[in-house]
C-alpha cells in the first residue's frame, strides 16, 4: 500500500488501526490537500474500512454530489474505490497498480480540484455576509452577479442570433398555417382580379354609345351591342365590349305600356333603362391586377400568419406555404418527492403539476412539448441520462426543479454537457434562480438550449412568460409576439420586495368612467399560490423596495404585462 503527500510516499502494512491513526493525524494537521491510497486487491477491504471510519459523514450537498460523481467515474476504471473528505483533505482509495493510479489521476484532476475548492474556501468568501446568506438560502448568487430581466431576455435572444444556424423550415397547407411565421417574402402568383371587374352595382354599357335608352340584356350575355346594357354586381366580370358601368342611382326604369296579356315576356326580354348621367370611358371598372399584380410582394418574411394573411395567400393562388419550423421542446421535472398525477401518492410527496402547466401554456402559444417525466435529483446518473436522452429529441429543454438542486444542475450542465451559463441569477421575484445554458450536442452537432426554472407551481408560470416564451419566439423569429406593457392603477396596497417583482393581477376597465386606464385587482389574498394565476390576465411589474418607500398605495400607477387570455 502506498500513500503520497505532494511528492512523498509512505508504505504501511494492511493494518486497520495503524492506517486510521496515520490518516487522522495527517488530515488533522491540514498540511495536505489530497491523500491517495493505492492498494492491492487482497487488502482493499481493510483499506476501505479504515477510510470509511476516518472520512466525514456530514458534508454539504454540493460536496456529496461531487464525491458521488467522482466515485462513479472511478468505478469504470477500478474494481473498488472510495472517495471522501476529512477536514480540508480529500481521501481517495483505489485498488490497483501504481501506474494505473497515475493515469487515473490525470482523468479526475478536475473533479478533485472542485472538491478541494469547496472544502477550503477563501477567507474573503467566509467573511462575505452576502455569500453566506445566499448559501443559507440555497443559492450562491451575490448582488454583484445579478442581472436584470431585460438583460436576461437580451442574452436569450443574442445566443440564438449568434449561433448562425440555418433556420429550420417546413411546408404547410395554407388552411393549417394559422399562427406560423413565414420563412420568405411572398409574391402573388396571379393578377387579382384576373379580369376587368365592376367597382359598383350597376349596368355595364358602351361609354361611346350616345343612346340614353338602353335595352337590358339577360344575365350571361357575353357581349354588348349598341343600345344595350347588362346588370353587373360589384366585383363581377365586365362583359365583352363594355367600357363603363353606370351606377343604379344614375338610371331610371323605362315603363312601357302594353295592351295584350304577354306582360311576362315584355318584363323579361324588353325591359329598358334610361341613363340620366352618362359615365366616362372606364368609369367604375377595375383593371386586371388592380388589387395585386402578378409578381407583386404581398407579405414580408417573418410575418405571423393570421386570418387576413391566410385570405391573401389563398386569393393569390397558394395551396402551401413555407414557414419557419417550430422548435421542439421538452419539459423535465427534477425532485425526490414528486408524484405522477393519477397515481397513488407516496407519503410526504406532492403531485407534479409543473410539466402539465408548462405543456398547456405552450400549446396555447402554438407549440407542442414533449413530456420528459420526473427524475430523482439524488440519482445523478439518471439526471444525466434523462437530460441526454431529451436533448437528442428536442431543441429546447425546460427543467423545473427546486432551488436546492440549482448548484447540482449547474455542475451537471457545465461538466457533462459543456454548457455555457449565460445567466443563473436574475434580479427578480420570482425567477431569481433561473438558469439559461445553451450547449452543443456533439452527436448531432446542433445547438441546444437549456432553461432551468424554479419548481414552485406559481413561480414556474411567471418565469415561463418572462424567459421561456421570449426564447421560443426568437427561435421561430416571431419578434412581434411580445406582451403589451400598459399602465395600470392599483386598487390595493402592495408591499415591495428587495428585488423587482411580478404579481398576478386581473385588469378591468370601468365602462362607466371616463378614465381609460385599467384597474389592477389584487389576487394575492388567495390561499393557493397557483390559484393566484387563475383568471389573471396580466402581471404587475412592481419596483424594488427602497429605504424611502417599502409599499405602493392604492391609486399608484405601475406597468403591467398584459397577457392575452386565449
Amino acid at each position: 500500500m502506498k500513500m503520497g503527500t505532494e511528492s512523498n510516499m509512505t508504505c504501511l502494512p494492511h493494518n486497520k488501526d495503524k492506517l486510521m491513526k496515520y490518516l487522522i493525524t495527517l488530515c488533522d494537521q491540514n498540511e495536505v490537500d489530497v491523500i491517495i491510497i493505492i492498494s492491492d486487491i487482497d487488502g482493499s477491504s481493510v483499506i476501505s474500512d479504515a477510510t470509511q471510519k476516518v472520512i466525514n459523514k456530514n458534508v454539504s450537498e454540493n460536496i456529496a454530489t461531487l464525491i458521488s460523481e467522482l466515485e462513479l467515474k472511478l468505478e469504470s476504471i477500478f474494481n473498488r474505490c472510495m472517495c471522501g473528505v476529512r477536514n480540508k483533505t480529500v481521501l481517495l482509495n483505489i485498488s490497483g497498480s501504481l501506474g494505473k493510479g497515475k493515469i487515473c489521476l490525470e482523468q479526475i484532476e478536475t473533479q478533485i480540484l472542485k472538491i478541494i475548492d469547496l472544502i477550503t474556501p477563501s477567507e474573503t468568501a467566509l467573511n462575505d455576509d452576502n455569500v453566506q446568506e445566499d448559501i443559507k438560502n440555497g443559492t450562491n448568487c451575490s448582488k454583484k452577479s445579478y442581472i436584470e430581466v431585460i438583460e436576461a431576455q437580451k442574452l436569450i435572444r443574442d445566443a440564438i442570433i449568434q449561433s448562425n444556424e440555418e433556420i429550420e423550415s417546413e411546408c404547410v397547407r395554407v388552411q393549417d398555417a394559422y399562427g406560423r411565421i413565414l420563412l420568405k417574402d411572398i409574391y402573388s402568383k396571379y393578377n387579382v382580379p384576373s379580369f376587368k371587374a365592376s367597382a359598383k352595382h350597376g349596368y355595364a354599357i358602351k361609354a361611346n354609345d350616345k343612346k340614353n335608352i338602353k335595352k337590358i340584356l339577360r344575365a350571361g350575355t357575353s357581349s354588348l351591342k349598341p343600345g344595350t346594357c347588362i346588370w353587373v354586381k360589384t366585383g363581377a366580370p365586365i362583359p365583352h365590349g363594355a367600357t363603363a358601368v353606370v351606377q343604379v342611382e344614375n338610371t331610371k326604369e323605362v315603363i312601357k305600356e302594353c295592351d295584350d296579356n304577354n306582360t311576362d315576356d315584355i318584363e323579361e326580354e324588353e325591359k329598358e333603362i334610361e341613363i340620366i348621367i352618362q359615365p366616362k370611358e372606364g368609369e367604375n371598372i377595375r383593371p386586371i391586377g388592380s388589387e395585386r399584380k402578378i409578381g407583386e410582394k404581398i407579405l414580408d418574411k417573418y410575418t405571423r400568419i393570421g386570418p387576413v394573411e391566410i385570405g391573401l395567400l389563398a386569393s393569390c393562388g397558394y395551396k402551401e406555404v413555407k414557414v419557419i419550423g417550430l422548435p421542439t421542446i421538452g419539459i423535465l421535472s427534477i425532485g425526490n418527492k414528486l408524484g405522477e398525477s393519477g397515481k397513488i401518492l407516496r407519503l410526504k410527496h406532492v403531485y407534479d403539476g409543473n410539466r402539465l402547466t408548462l405543456i398547456t401554456l405552450l400549446k396555447q402559444e402554438g407549440f407542442d412539448a414533449l413530456d420528459c417525466g420526473i427524475v430523482n435529483y439524488k440519482l445523478i446518473t439518471n439526471i444525466i441520462c434523462k437530460i441526454e436522452e431529451a436533448l437528442v429529441k428536442v431543441n429546447v429543454l425546460v427543467i423545473a426543479s427546486s432551488t436546492n438542486e440549482r448548484d447540482l444542475l449547474k455542475h451537471i450542465l457545465q461538466e457533462y454537457f459543456k454548457a455555457t451559463i449565460y445567466f443563473d441569477c436574475v434580479n427578480v421575484k420570482p425567477g431569481k434562480s433561473t438558469i439559461y445554458a445553451p450547449c452543443t450536442l456533439h452527436t448531432c452537432n446542433r445547438k441546444k438550449y437549456l432553461l432551468c426554472l424554479s419548481g414552485n407551481p406559481a413561480n414556474v408560470l411567471i418565469a415561463a412568460h418572462l424567459f421561456l416564451l421570449p426564447l421560443l419566439n426568437q427561435m421561430r423569429r416571431n419578434n412581434l409576439e411580445m406582451p403589451v406593457i400598459i399602465p395600470a392603477c392599483l386598487m390595493d396596497t402592495y408591499i415591495k420586495h428587495s428585488r423587482p417583482s411580478y404579481k398576478w393581477t386581473y385588469l378591468q376597465w370601468d365602462v362607466d368612467e371616463r378614465d381609460t386606464y385599467p384597474q389592477a385587482c389584487n389576487m394575492e389574498n388567495r390561499d393557493s399560490n397557483l390559484l393566484k394565476s387563475h383568471n389573471a390576465n396580466a402581471l404587475l411589474m412592481l419596483p424594488a423596495a427602497s429605504n424611502s418607500e417599502i409599499s405602493l398605495k392604492p391609486g399608484t400607477f405601475v406597468p403591467a404585462l398584459f397577457l392575452d387570455s386565449k
